[in-house]
């Protein structure tokens, strides 16, 4: 961070307010330099590692301005809500957040609390950006500063790209263009390209990523058996609360049964699951000491004293493990991060990564159904769950397919519009009586053409003096002749000088259809080529790190643009790791006879799918079976594994398949297994060792 001059006056000054603002007797590499620069009001584009303190780097300045408001755009309601109640109690006063979990009222006092200046820190989500009313709030309260948190995600070829961080430029704009900092943990070159591509020409303050307190370690499974057999032995011999990141809900389900079978204080978490809260409670008060989880966990978790971090099965991308990794540790204390990384995992990383590609057919269905939705009409009101519903497509892929379509220029996105809007004229007579004319006349958008625009406005909403009326914005705004990306802002402005009272409620996109360019095809497809390419990279990137001889630290922090590492005092290929003791699992013939007596024990019969299901305790077991003597006691062999077990006792004459009178078929217990219940022996010749 040498690049970056910092003045004695201005290194006493950010000290000593950090000390008396927030205690902190000293700062983070990075922090210094960053806080220099937004103070002298600089676009700054700052690179942290995960836990390095960005949060400070815009805190610390929103405290020390003069006035206005700093307005923070962070991804996540869990993040935000993390951030200001870490604030210190002085602090927390003036800051605040906006966000989905706020029901109407209260988003409205926000609102005029904001918009009155009550607040110095805003925190806000991506989609509030395209909300006029808000707009409207910060332009009253006055922005001093825009910080973009989590700045990868306006990256199309980033690991966690999100459509609504497109129209971040576009609001900037219409807030008068202040100052700007992004903040990111990662941040490839291309995606730094990226960044600056739609945020503008900034600073790049970037130092090493690298967290050495972070042990990094990678185990080579041969199969799903073995990386089981180490999860079990690493959970039950490391000490500390950690996160294990397993992929998917039913793998969640299915090694935390396993974990507590033998005697791990162990618990699930995905968003499936009802009691989110109660877990992450529980883990946050060490009640619960490990968390099986989907990458959805973690974000927003503020537990400093995490000690380890192991992924089941490779995230997509390298950025995303560093990250997901990076949530160890943050007490700067020594943390362990484990990758199992198995043959097949590359290919199932590929399978993923072309899922995630959009198909050209589905783009085409997306601009069919939005053309279908406008009617007719080249722009309007589209409802993002009436494409979904049309499409039968996530939110995210529907946000993801309208953002290239906007990128390939068939299409523009522009503020979102309400569904209804509750309008009242107060009239020209009432305006008088209540002593406002002044304050009109003096308004800065009073000039010849206001009342003119306003009157065409009210004809064609038809409004009277005193009456309120539901309307259509968009519906009104074309009789008028207004634009469409404009009724809103201007209906505002008219309510705030007195004209008007405003009332929106609900919200939806407004989009345009554009006459298609020439090449629109051409456009198309290259961005799927070019998005396709990204994906096999990522796959190639995350696969080598795997592999790597290489120090691990080094791999990384190349990755992501800081200097080179040779050798590190933490990492695997750096220093040797003792191998966790193997735990005492059952040998195949105690494996043989543990099928056995979850078929002699049930009180009535399983096919052999629900049967798999129920031997390796997964989500898909059926809901009787939960509190069954055999649920989960295979839970360390994976799911082919079961169903060679079920093979041998069937071939074995053990188990016998028999069909029921609706077609189904369930497994029965035959005499000679009940016999091996009685003499295990008899599997002294077809069983050999575990796997």
């Amino acid at each position: 961070f040498d690049q970056v001059p910092v003045s004695e006056e201005e290194r006493m000054r950010i000290t000593e307010a950090a000390r008396r603002l927030f205690g902190f007797e000293t700062l983070l590499p990075g922090q210094l330099e960053t806080i220099a620069c937004v103070l002298r009001g600089e676009d700054v584009l700052t690179i942290l590692p995960t836990g390095g303190g960005k949060s400070l780097c815009y805190q610390l300045p929103a405290l020390l301005a003069e006035g206005g408001t700093t307005l923070v755009i962070s991804p996540l309601i869990a993040l935000m809500k993390d951030q200001v109640d870490s604030l210190p109690g002085g602090v927390r006063r003036r800051a605040t957040t906006n966000n989905s979990s706020l029901d109407g009222d209260e988003l409205r006092r926000r609102l005029d609390q904001a918009a009155d200046g009550v607040y110095r820190l805003v925190y806000a989500a991506p989609e509030r950006l395209r909300q006029p009313p808000f707009l409207h709030a910060l332009r009253r309260a006055g922005v001093n500063r825009l910080v973009i948190d989590e700045a990868h995600c306006v990256s199309v070829w980033g690991h966690d790209f999100r459509p609504d961080y497109l129209y971040i430029g576009q609001a900037r704009r219409a807030l008068g263009n202040p100052p700007l900092l992004a903040l990111t943990a990662t941040a490839p070159s291309r995606v730094r390209r990226d960044i600056i591509h739609h945020l503008g020409d900034m600073r790049v303050i970037a130092g090493d990523v690298t967290r050495p307190n972070l042990r990094l370690e990678v185990f080579y499974a041969r199969n799903a058996d073995d990386k089981l057999r180490r999860l079990l032995a690493f959970c039950q011999t490391e000490p500390g609360s950690g996160i294990v990141y397993a992929g998917t809900r039913a793998r969640c389900e299915q090694l935390a049964a396993l974990l507590r079978a033998h005697g791990v204080v162990a618990d699930h978490y995905h968003a499936g699951i009802p009691n989110r809260a109660e877990v992450q409670d529980d883990f946050m008060a060490g009640r619960i000491r490990i968390v099986v989880a989907t990458v959805a966990f973690g974000l927003g978790i503020d537990k400093p004293d995490i000690r380890f971090i192991v992924h089941f099965v490779p995230p997509p991308s390298l950025e995303a493990y560093y990250q997901e990794a990076g949530r160890a540790g943050r007490d700067g204390l020594p943390a362990r991060c484990l990758l199992m990384y198995a043959p097949s995992d590359r290919a199932t990383l590929t399978r993923r990564a072309r899922q995630d590609v959009l198909p050209i057919e589905f783009l085409r269905a997306v601009y069919a159904a939005v053309r279908r939705r406008l009617g007719g009409a080249t722009s309007g009101r589209v409802a993002m769950a009436d494409l979904e519903r049309d499409l039968r497509a996530d939110d995210t892929r529907v946000r993801v397919a309208l953002s290239l379509l906007e990128k390939a220029g068939l299409l523009r996105r522009g503020p979102d519009l309400p569904r209804a809007a509750l309008v009242r004229y107060v009239g020209q007579d009432a305006i008088l009586s209540y002593g406002l004319r002044d304050a009109i006349l003096s308004h800065e958008l009073q000039d010849s053409a206001l009342p003119h625009e306003l009157d065409t406005f009210r004809q064609a909403a038809r409004l009277r003096p005193e009456q309120w009326l539901t309307l259509d914005l968009a519906e009104v705004a074309r009789e008028a002749g207004i634009p469409l990306d404009d009724i809103e802002r201007r209906v505002l402005e008219w309510a705030e000088a007195g004209w008007l009272n405003y009332r929106p409620a609900g919200r939806d996109m407004l989009l345009e259809l554009l006459p298609p360019p020439p090449d629109a095809a051409e456009r198309v497809a290259t961005l799927l080529e070019q998005y396709q390419t990204i994906q096999a990279q990522r796959v190639d990137e995350i696969a080598a790190y795997a592999q790597t001889g290489r120090c691990r630290h080094g791999y990384i922090n190349a990755y992501l643009g800081g200097r080179t590492i040779e050798r590190c005092a933490a990492c695997d290929n750096c220093v040797a790791v003792q191998p966790p003791p193997d735990v005492g699992l059952p040998d195949e013939r105690e494996q043989l006879l543990t099928v056995l007596r979850c078929v002699s024990a049930a009180p009535w019969s399983w096919g052999r799918r629900s049967l798999t299901h129920i031997l390796r305790g997964d989500g898909q077991a059926p809901a009787k079976a939960r509190d069954h003597v055999g649920f989960g006691a295979l839970a360390f062999r994976s799911e082919t594994a079961v169903e060679r077990l079920l093979d041998r006792l069937e071939s074995g004459g053990f188990l016998r398949a028999r069909r029921l009178d609706h077609g189904g078929v369930v497994l029965d217990l035959t005499p000679a297994g009940k016999a091996a219940l009685e003499d295990p022996t008899v599997f002294e010749e077809m069983a050999g060792p575990a796997e």
